[in-house]
């Protein structure tokens, strides 16, 4: 039997033949969003027994022993002459062994001894000794982490993340058929629902290229079951390579086989325990529910990017905006025009980051390399010692480099410097609450945030109408409230 191998990151098996927003869960209060990869000691003990013949670590194939004659002597024998009395007693010898050899090759074959009378094999329990141990374990059952991202469903086997098209090429349905053409963008997901014999189940997707690409080309990172929706759809549905199964298994039984849990949770009279690899908690784990002490509910999420995933070819393309933005002449005194004045350059956003680079502004080129697809990253800029803060937006289909982005966000250090940061109005970082109330929060909405204990922030929305605490596209201006000064700014805007 080969050795199936496991990508010791993300826990996946590694296999040529493979297809390969986390919201809050509701049930669990478990994030099911986090691109950030946020150790604990994972226990994969499986309840199988432990095989004593050695093994090659390449093919699991039982290993021949190195045969040393124990009656080999090291070194050249030493030749003697044999005498006749010799020769007749080594004949003798012949003759005897070869009729017990006779007698053997004609005697009835012994049976086999039963199997009960075999040496016990240690079978693994919940407090192993060491980790080496589990590890081993882990690798003699093809089991281990990336077990608890595997599911049955009616008795077909599915281990997360995987290509979408197991699934729907299967008795999976997408509920709305659009679905499967909606376009999702580079490194993100989203939430769509499969059917299966009429019933409806929650999916989350992910696009791991860094090019937008339709749904149909994605990978199920995430799929909750809960026991009622399985009874509905008439399905079984079996966990952990078919350990665990809906209203029979215990929290005992889980932590039998899998150890202690990373976190444990009581809520509503339900408990949830939660397995998984603690340096990717927040990206790969699954959250097992007990109600009445029986599993009743299941989330199962692993949003890592497979080891062997091929990113495409970064194909540069260029924004319109880069081509037809012009720089304002003057800062003016709107303050919703989207201008404010850097460095005694005025700007205007949304603007290409050569706006910026070309008025001396650099960055860590090789920090800073790709934007994916109709999605957004973040960056600093530094001239003189300064650093500033940058959000930049690419709204291509395909991605882009940095150089080719669009900057949607500015915010100014919140450290005193002498960069000059000035708002239309002469508002700027250093700016007293009056001069703010008697320039700009007397003409303009705006929202008051005063949760921080010394810090007040003036939210000033380019969209009047708007009814969000919350706006996308805003003016954001910091004020301490020791002093009464404004300390930063940070202006949002052009990122639809």
């Amino acid at each position: 039997m080969n050795e199936r191998k496991y990508d010791p990151i993300t826990g996946q098996p590694i296999d040529d033949n493979t297809t390969p927003q986390r919201n809050f869960d509701p049930m669990t209060g478990q994030p099911l969003n986090n691109n950030t990869t946020p150790q604990r000691n994972f226990n994969p003990y499986t309840g199988q027994p432990l095989n004593n013949i050695p093994k090659s670590p390449q093919t699991f194939q039982a290993m021949p022993t190195n045969y040393q004659n124990p009656n080999t002597a090291p070194g050249q024998a030493t030749k003697k002459g044999i005498s006749p009395t010799k020769v007749l007693i080594l004949c003798a010898a012949v003759f005897g062994v070869l009729m017990v050899l006779l007698i053997i090759n004609i005697s009835p074959a012994k049976p086999n001894k039963p199997e009960d009378d075999m040496p016990a094999t240690p079978t693994p329990s919940a407090t192993a000794t060491t980790e080496e141990e589990a590890e081993e374990i882990a690798e003699e059952t093809n089991e281990g982490i990336d077990s608890v991202f595997e599911f049955s469903v009616n008795g077909r086997h599915y281990t997360l993340p995987l290509d979408i098209n197991e699934f729907t090429n299967g008795k999976w349905s997408y509920e709305f058929p659009q679905d499967a053409d909606k376009i999702v963008p580079g490194n993100e997901s989203e939430m769509i629902t499969l059917t299966y014999n009429g019933e409806v189940f929650y999916f989350n997707v992910i696009n791991h290229s860094v090019n937008s690409q339709p749904v149909s080309k994605c990978m199920v990172y995430s799929v909750s079951f809960f026991n009622s929706d399985a009874k509905n759809a008439n399905i079984d549905i079996k966990l952990y390579n078919d350990k665990f199964s809906f209203d029979k298994t215990t929290p005992d039984d889980l932590k039998a086989i899998l150890g202690e849990p990373l976190a444990t949770k009581t809520k509503d009279d339900n408990l949830y325990l939660e397995y998984g690899d603690e340096e990717h908690r927040y990206s790969a784990s699954t959250s097992y529910c007990f109600t009445n002490n029986l599993l009743s509910y299941v989330d199962i999420t692993n949003r890592l990017m497979p080891e062997d995933f091929q990113q495409p070819e970064v194909h540069v393309e260029t924004p319109d905006l880069v081509y037809e933005y012009e720089a304002p002449e003057t800062l003016g005194d709107d303050m919703l025009s989207g201008n404010f004045s850097l460095d005694g350059k005025v700007y205007n956003l949304p603007a290409p980051l050569t706006a910026f680079t070309d008025n001396g502004w650099t960055y860590n080129q090789e920090m800073y390399l790709v934007v994916p697809a109709m999605t957004h990253d973040y960056m600093s800029l530094q001239k003189d010692d300064i650093s500033i803060s940058l959000r930049v937006y690419n709204p291509l289909p395909n991605a882009t480099t940095f150089d080719h982005a669009i900057v949607t966000s500015v915010t100014s250090p919140s450290e005193p410097s002498n960069l000059e940061f000035v708002l239309p109005g002469g508002i700027k970082p250093g700016s007293t609450i009056n001069d703010l109330e008697n320039s700009v929060l007397h003409k303009y909405k705006y929202i008051q945030d005063t949760e921080e204990p010394i810090y007040a922030t003036y939210k000033i929305p380019f969209d009047a109408n708007t009814s969000s605490n919350y706006p996308k596209e805003a003016i954001e201006i910091y004020i301490d409230e020791e002093t009464n000064t404004v300390y930063a700014i940070g202006i949002d805007k052009g990122e639809k």
